[in-house]
């Protein structure tokens, strides 16, 4: 909208807006706002820039599985806010084939298993990646899904649930 493009330069404006909107509340509102992970390819290039609010990005290439790492604030009011510390970006070499996974807290954070009293968590979710990344995009989806609903069962949904893929 404004021209930016620089993922982290994006969630320093959004955060900037998350904040103005919530101005009202005063000192003592709650810290509202977002975890998030936001992403910008320049195909000319082969480069794929990188930003997150807590939320990773997941590159597999050949077979190996990369987390990059995130800051470790939120997209909110918070102490990194007010003392400027602002959001970095990462600009990673893309190759033919690989595969990058950026997803919303929700999916590792379910409840299911047999006693429905377990999560999923991040290091299942990475296993199940793995095992499925060399599948079509559009199958992993649906094999994800699947996972999904089979760990959780009869357990109710706790938060959202977004898993974006994309293969280069």
């Amino acid at each position: 909208v404004r021209g930016i493009t620089d993922p982290g330069s994006i969630l320093n404006d959004l955060r900037a807006s998350v904040v103005r909107s919530f101005a009202d509340k005063g000192e003592n509102a709650a810290k509202d706002g977002m975890d998030i992970c936001m992403l910008t390819i320049d195909k000319e290039n082969g480069k794929l820039m990188f930003a997150g609010a807590y939320n990773s990005l997941l590159q597999i290439r050949n077979g190996e599985l990369n987390e990059f790492k995130v800051d470790k604030f939120p997209c909110a009011l918070s102490d990194q806010y007010k003392s400027g510390i602002m959001f970095t970006t990462q600009t990673i070499d893309m190759q033919k084939g690989d595969c990058y996974y950026f997803f919303s807290d929700g999916y590792c954070d379910q409840f299911g298993g047999e006693d429905g009293q377990k999560k999923f968590m991040k290091a299942r979710f990475k296993r199940h990646l793995l095992e499925l990344w060399t599948l079509p995009m559009e199958q992993q989806g649906e094999e994800l899904n699947r996972i999904h609903l089979e760990f959780k069962g009869d357990t109710d949904q706790i938060d959202d649930i977004l898993v974006i893929g994309i293969r280069i």
